[in-house]
């Protein structure tokens, strides 16, 4: 299970996977044109079905022609950052194999701010400002506040050390987003080498996925956003909602890259990061002094 970071590219790894003929993921493109989250260990009233009824309400039809003797893999980024998701998954699975990609912490923020923007999740316009802002602005929906906890999801270390802690450092497999894009057909033998694997495949690693965009109009990507009509939701499958929600937002993106971060701000950062980075770098036996530059 790919659980992290949020915004380091996740969703690519999943699409890549899902390339393999021995792999299976969950929500891959060629389904629902993004990698979807798998819910389950996250959210309580998922959890309180049971692992057979939630696996069935998330692959609807797939569910009775599931492909027997395949790997299955899925992502949520949100089990890196509660420990409680991940003590869910350890008792579900203790023999899992868990993959955490990591970004500069920065650009991790800012990429999720400009998301929570384009999905409805984020009203403020200004990234200084949502970075300090009170958390009342959520109106109590604790899974947006969540994700839009733009300094604490790019403060990996203690996220890290309780993935290693329940699962074992050696079920671990931390990957850094720069690391990716040099070599990702490597890195991705490197994950299933994890699961016993010990054949090289050859993925096609040329196309990307869930790149830059901004929301075309602001007002559809709230109407859209988590949490929104629910009582509608309680009418139709869960994947079924996935699959509307998702269409809304891909007729609603617009292909744009944000402005860069001002100069003075990301100095800012960089001095809020350096000791976070220092640890982090320490835990997994990496420099990283460039996230510092």
């Amino acid at each position: 299970m790919v659980i992290g970071a949020q915004k380091a590219g996740t969703s690519t790894i999943i699409n890549y996977l899902d390339q393999h003929p021995n792999v299976v993921c969950f929500n891959a493109s060629s389904d629902l044109k993004n990698a979807g989250e798998y819910m389950f260990f996250v959210m309580d009233h998922l959890y309180e079905k049971g692992y057979d009824q939630s696996f069935k309400e998330e692959f609807g039809n797939k569910y009775d022609s599931w492909p027997q003797n395949k790997l299955l893999v899925a992502k949520n980024v949100a089990v890196m950052y509660e420990k409680q998701a991940l003590e869910r998954l350890y008792k579900h699975n203790p023999k899992i194999k868990l993959v955490i990609m990591l970004r500069n912490p920065i650009d991790r923020a800012y990429s999720a701010f400009w998301f929570a923007k384009k999905t409805g999740r984020e009203h403020l316009d200004s990234f200084r400002e949502a970075l300090f802002a009170d958390k009342s602005r959520f109106k109590g929906n604790v899974y947006i506040e969540r994700s839009c906890a733009y300094l604490e999801r790019s403060s990996y270390h203690k996220h890290i050390q309780n993935a290693f802690e329940i699962f074992g450092r050696e079920n671990v497999k931390i990957v850094l987003l720069d690391d990716f894009k040099h070599d990702a057909s490597g890195s991705l033998n490197q994950m299933l080498q994890m699961t016993g694997s010990i054949d090289d495949f050859p993925f096609d690693t040329s196309k990307r996925f869930n790149t830059a965009s901004v929301a075309k109009n602001q007002w559809l990507a709230q109407v859209t956003a988590p949490g929104k009509h629910k009582n509608l939701g309680k009418l139709m499958p869960l994947h079924f909602k996935r699959k509307v929600r998702n269409f809304l937002k891909s007729v609603n993106n617009k292909n744009q890259k944000p402005a860069p971060i001002s100069k003075d701000l990301r100095e800012e950062l960089i001095n809020h990061f350096r000791e976070e980075n220092q640890k982090v770098g320490e835990l997994i036996g990496r420099d990283l002094s460039i996230w510092n530059a």
